[in-house]
């Protein structure tokens, strides 16, 4: 079990969100890397006290291999919220077609990351298939709105 990171999430996480929706773009490489079971993939950083309203997410991989990933978040960023961190977000999902999260019925979700004293919470792919792959690619849309009765920067 590896813990690996998309190019993106070392981009400076917005702490002053403005009003209204915002999105954030994740995208995963893997390469000639392997990706195995149970490997968690750092896909982008949420700004604290903000809803996660919609994911947006395709990936591919060879097409010997039905890879599948489940994303969340940590579970003490989600408080009475938490359904499962690893996959609060969506679970199983196939690859090659775009996959929204909206409707599994789990969002909006709220981020509590203050509780850890960070200014963000991870979203995480975690993959779930048995067979390894190289080549993985992951694209993801995360859409947040600040929580309107709390100052979010």
């Amino acid at each position: 079990m590896a813990t690996l990171t998309a190019s993106s999430f070392h981009s400076k996480v917005v702490t002053n969100a403005p009003p209204g929706l915002n999105a954030i773009y994740a995208t995963f490489n893997a390469g000639n890397s392997t990706v195995s079971q149970g490997d968690v993939i750092l896909l982008a950083k949420i700004p604290a006290r903000c809803k996660v309203i919609e994911f947006i997410e395709d990936h591919t991989s060879p097409a010997s291999v039905a890879a599948a990933f489940d994303f969340g978040l940590p579970a003490a960023d989600l408080g009475a919220n938490s359904v499962g961190a690893t996959s609060a977000i969506a679970t199983a999902l196939a690859k090659g077609t775009v996959n929204r999260a909206n409707v599994t019925k789990r969002l909006p979700i709220q981020v509590n990351s203050t509780a850890n004293d960070r200014e963000y919470s991870i979203v995480k792919a975690l993959y779930k298939s048995v067979t390894g792959t190289v080549s993985t690619v992951i694209r993801a849309t995360i859409i947040i709105e600040p929580n309107n009765d709390q100052d979010v920067g």
